[in-house]
């Protein structure tokens, strides 16, 4: 579990995490839990520690049922995240340590529920059950934050091997995956990634990205958005999700689009389609000129006909100096252009000559659009 970069671990941390997973054996008072807490948000090298010495002591040894863990259960899903899930709900606790015994017990038969065992079986049971239910609380935050704070046992690789990518304002990634798969990853975006010998399974929640897809005809590779599924084997295919709507445009070989709630669409080069989360209209592919769709992968942003409002959302991907509307009846104003993405000025001063708009920088650092 432990990051290869991390080197030798600190022996003050290792004596923390020990001190912690002693005491926390008999915590029943919300402020321990709170300095647990803190302790862990520290550093991910705190959580690792502690995981590798529960890990050790054999109680992590039901680990894999915590992959179907209720992420609202999760520290830092709800407030400062130290409330404890009650045990019969189905949540992080409940699903690592429901059980009124330790893990060993449950190899060997015991059960709070089973009539042969004797009351004092039963009562040292309950009581192993408390201690069970103290860990499991401490696990749950440490994995918790591992899972929602972005700390990870490898290079962008969650607690189970998913790769996790995210881009700032006007930051553009080129990654590569497992199987020799390329993709473009655009500003603000978020990608996840399972990509291995026997799968290959994205997802784009928010963003934009250009898939060269590596050929596999064994292992169909999948990228799931917000509003449908897009399937390839081997071709090159670009993915836009914003403002409730996935747009696919096809360069070459042939993708499987499924929205999920219509039937499947199927692409040919130079096609695009368009699927509006709210639309239960069946959609239809398009001819479109798939260049103009990835013309950002070279600080290009091209606008045919588009509405002010979704410029002005797309241009801010890029642009540490927001461009807001000030008069709500220009969002509707049509714009058609090109225009660099690394440059807000000009755009600005574009708007003003070519748009007949009144584009002013304000203290704040923001570009007012207004009315003449």
């Amino acid at each position: 579990m432990r990051a290869s970069n991390q080197g030798h671990p600190d022996p003050r941390i290792i004596r923390e995490a020990a001190e912690w997973f002693i005491n926390l054996q008999g915590a029943d008072s919300r402020e321990q839990q709170e300095a647990f807490a803190d302790w862990l948000r520290r550093s991910p090298v705190h959580v690792e520690e502690f995981l590798q010495l529960a890990a050790l002591h054999g109680d992590l040894a039901r680990l894999p049922e915590l992959q179907d863990l209720d992420v609202d259960a999760h520290p830092g899903a709800h407030g400062n995240g130290l409330d404890l899930p009650s045990a019969d709900g189905n949540n992080i606790i409940s699903v690592a340590f429901g059980s009124a015994v330790e893990p060993s017990d449950l190899n060997s038969g015991v059960r709070p529920n089973d009539e042969l065992v004797e009351a004092p079986v039963a009562a040292a049971a309950r009581q192993r059950g408390r201690r069970s239910l103290r860990l499991g609380f401490a696990l749950a935050a440490a994995i918790g934050l591992m899972m929602l704070g972005g700390w990870f046992a490898g290079p962008g690789r969650d607690f189970f091997g998913k790769q996790h990518y995210r881009t700032g304002i006007g930051e553009e990634r080129s990654l590569t995956l497992a199987d020799g798969s390329r993709v473009e990853l655009n500003a603000r975006s978020t990608l996840s990634a399972m990509v291995n010998a026997s799968v290959r399974d994205l997802r784009l929640n928010d963003g934009e990205a250009l898939f060269r897809v590596a050929k596999d005809a064994a292992h169909p590779f999948r990228v799931h958005t917000p509003e449908a599924t897009i399937e390839a084997k081997g071709t090159q295919f670009n993915v836009h999700v914003s403002n409730g709507a996935t747009v696919v445009s096809l360069l070459e070989g042939h993708v499987l689009v499924t929205p999920p709630a219509a039937a499947p669409v199927l692409l040919n080069p130079g096609e695009q389609v368009a699927i509006a989360r709210n639309d239960r209209t069946p959609p239809k592919p398009r001819h479109a000129d798939v260049q103009t769709a990835i013309a950002w992968t070279e600080h290009r942003l091209v606008f045919e006909d588009e509405p002010l409002s979704e410029v002005i959302a797309e241009f801010n991907r890029y642009s540490l100096q927001p461009f807001i509307i000030g008069d709500p009846a220009l969002r509707d104003v049509r714009i058609t252009g090109s225009f660099d993405s690394g440059s807000a000025q000009t755009f600005a001063d574009t708007l003003a000559i070519a748009g007949g708009l009144r584009v002013t920088l304000q203290k704040s650092g923001t570009y007012l659009i207004e009315s003449k």
